[in-house]
């Protein structure tokens, strides 16, 4: 049998920017295609799908994914760039009857490479670390078993 579970998402980065890049003597800022709380949204309603349970709003518990950071930090020089990004996301868990748990997921990673940074190359380092967080979430049981003791 199926359970119900409300699920929204909050971005709550001061900055909406995911990188800033100094090129030409000018600072760009690049930011994602998608509204991140959406895309994270659709992520874990796909894997509490998988998971036996229905994406629902008023539901037994209701799950918010909350963006505390995601940011490329990009640092380049004349011959070598460094990117380095990190996640923040933390998902929490409230059942009707009171009971809370909130999971944290981080997670980071840095490339080098010649010369300049390309959009491509920064849009590859986030993309890597928010596959990784999302791969973290995917794996975690805790907040599925929270789920199943407290929809009762």
């Amino acid at each position: 049998m199926g359970v119900t579970v409300s699920i929204n998402g909050a971005d709550q980065r001061t900055d909406q920017a995911l990188a800033k890049v100094t090129r030409d003597n000018q600072i760009v800022t690049l930011t994602a295609s998608r509204d991140l709380r959406f895309l994270l949204q659709e992520v874990l309603e796909k894997q509490m799908t998988g998971a036996w349970l229905h994406g629902w709003s008023n539901g037994p518990v209701n799950l918010q994914i909350i963006v505390s950071q995601l940011y490329a930090d990009v640092s380049q020089g004349n011959v070598r760039y460094n990117i380095a990004t990190k996640a923040d996301i933390a998902i929490i868990a409230t059942a009707q009857n009171g009971n809370k748990m909130t999971k944290n997921y981080r997670a980071s990673y840095n490339v080098e490479g010649a010369f300049q940074a390309s959009n491509k190359n920064i849009a590859d380092a986030v993309n890597s670390v928010l596959t990784d967080t999302i791969a973290d979430m995917s794996q975690d049981t805790s907040i599925h078993e929270f789920i199943k003791q407290n929809a009762r």
